[in-house]
């Protein structure tokens, strides 16, 4: 099925495409907070001995959705579940792998490496970013045994590797139903379908993650899928303004300038089709880009 297709390509890309966009954002990001400032705290929480100690670092850059706090702790509470590794092992794992997605400086899993690696999720998270970069690192019978240990993060791992499309539908869901929140993102990109008789359930599923603030996956993933009139959804640019609009408050990512752009595009709004356009070009979006260089070459 040609939708079918569609979502598998969307889950890959947006697997590597958000760390990508964590490396674009500048001073007013989704973070809310200076780069100098996160590496600064990252030092911090590498020192710290107790999860008090990690909670006073991360209180410089305040609290709430978009905040560095919550980020890192997303990562620690709804992806690195269960296991033997300590609380605070895993808030350091997370906030080493948030600033490799911010910088694509490799000196961070340099880091991870040198301090995690004989960790549960420490391992998994080095070996799944270096193998999302190209480099094969993985031992997938040691993934296996800590899926078979009952971690979340290791069966969605194992879902990365799945060749064949329903294994990883079910090692996604398996996740899922443990509580990951990436797994439950991706199984439900690429299950949703308008033939489906669960439809509405599979929807409502997404939409909590959406306001939840856990995923920045299923944000893109239903923006673009209303923006553009995807996957079973009705196109709906005033619900993609509103939408965007709010993620926007918290998270300043170029896709959403691009799909807000396009919302009032077909809202017939040129001014504010063109602002924000020009917004997503200059924070290097390659689809807005494209689009502005298709509009020069249609006005010559």
């Amino acid at each position: 099925m040609e939708q079918t297709a569609l979502q598998i390509i969307l889950v890959r890309w947006l697997t590597l495409a958000v760390s990508i966009m964590f490396m674009m954002l500048n001073s007013t990001s989704i973070l809310a907070c200076d780069l100098n400032a996160m590496v600064v705290i990252n030092k911090s929480i590498q020192l710290s001995n107790d999860e008090q100690a990690v909670n006073t670092a991360l209180d410089k850059c305040g609290k709430g959705l978009g905040t560095l706090d919550f980020e890192i702790k997303r990562r620690a509470e709804r992806l690195y579940i269960g296991g033997n590794d300590t609380v605070v092992q895993k808030l350091k794992i997370a906030s080493l792998i948030n600033l490799y997605r911010t910088t694509g400086e490799t000196s961070y899993l340099d880091d991870l490496n040198k301090n995690f690696f004989a960790t549960e999720h420490g391992y998994l998270e080095y070996c799944m970013w270096q193998y999302f970069s190209g480099k094969e690192l993985c031992e997938r019978r040691l993934i296996l045994g800590l899926e078979m240990q009952g971690l979340p993060h290791a069966s969605w791992a194992r879902a990365n590797f799945a060749v064949d499309q329903s294994n990883r539908l079910a090692l996604l869901e398996k996740a899922a139903k443990q509580g990951h929140v990436d797994a439950e993102t991706e199984y439900l990109i690429a299950v949703i379908d308008k033939d489906r008789p669960d439809l509405v359930e599979l929807n409502e599923r997404l939409f909590r993650l959406i306001d939840s603030g856990d995923s920045i996956d299923a944000e893109i993933f239903y923006l673009r899928m209303i923006a553009l009139g995807y996957g079973g959804f009705n196109h709906n640019p005033k619900l993609t303004v509103e939408l965007a609009t709010r993620f926007l408050k918290y998270r300043d990512i170029p896709e959403y300038y691009y799909l807000l752009s396009i919302a009032y595009f077909d809202l017939e709004n040129e001014e504010l089709f063109l602002k924000y356009l020009n917004v997503a070009v200059e924070m290097g979006s390659e689809e807005a880009i494209s689009f502005k260089k298709s509009i020069g070459e249609t006005e010559q």
